[in-house]
């Protein structure tokens, strides 16, 4: 599909899809990005690519819950098993899962420009996509060109006219998404995506207002 590139840096594809049905026909017109949606034809952004698949993530979030309620992040059975429950019924070839704060990094800033390590950075550390520090970007919204605004895409009630995401959120309040990442040298954290257009280190554990937005890898045959 034709992807606006102000705004969708480092999308190699928009892609339409029922994970529970890859012969199902899917089209911009007829998905759902409601939070809390997880059947159906649903949009996804692809940020990586081989010559039969790519690598995309869900445009919303498809449960909001607490990575663990113990706040212990050696543990991660309680967030992968409500990963597992939400796509039961999806197609196996797509093994979903989360994404990992490296992909992130790579995503905003591939060159390592920054010098941002998430396996290093304290748990208080903020890489904002649009500056690559912790400082967030009044121009880029007022111009609607944060070039990462699908990354932070329907993660809260105001983050298009605040932070500069795509759309708001629809359905549930959120505040951002999981990664699969925890923050080196801390038991009760792992690397976050906020409705503010950045990676964050410094959320509990048990905040159900985050989310899982899983990352599913389909090959470019099963995308009509």
């Amino acid at each position: 599909s034709t992807i606006p590139s102000k705004q969708h840096v480092g999308v190699k594809a928009i892609i339409y899809l029922n994970p529970s049905n890859l012969t199902e026909k899917c089209t911009s017109s007829n998905v759902n990005s409601d939070t809390e949606t997880k059947t159906g034809c649903m949009k996804w952004y692809a940020y990586e690519e081989t010559s039969s698949t790519y690598t995309a993530i869900l445009d919303h979030n498809i449960s909001l819950t607490a990575w663990n309620s113990a706040n212990n992040n050696t543990d991660n059975s309680e967030i992968m098993g409500q990963l597992n429950k939400d796509t039961s019924d999806w197609d196996k070839s797509l093994s979903a899962r989360l994404i990992s704060a490296d992909e992130i990094v790579k995503i905003v800033d591939p060159s390592n420009t920054a010098g941002f390590d998430y396996k290093t950075n304290a748990d208080t550390a903020i890489l904002v996509f649009e500056t690559l520090t912790q400082n967030f970007s009044a121009k880029c919204i007022a111009d609607d060109n944060c070039k990462y605004a699908w990354l932070y895409d329907r993660t809260n009630a105001n983050c298009k006219s605040i932070y500069g995401c795509l759309n708001n959120s629809v359905g549930k309040t959120t505040v951002g998404y999981w990664t699969s990442t925890p923050v080196y040298g801390s038991k009760e954290n792992v690397w976050t995506v906020d409705f503010g257009g950045d990676l964050y280190g410094g959320q509990s554990l048990t905040n159900k207002e985050f989310g899982i937005r899983p990352v599913i890898t389909i090959l470019k045959s099963n995308i009509g």
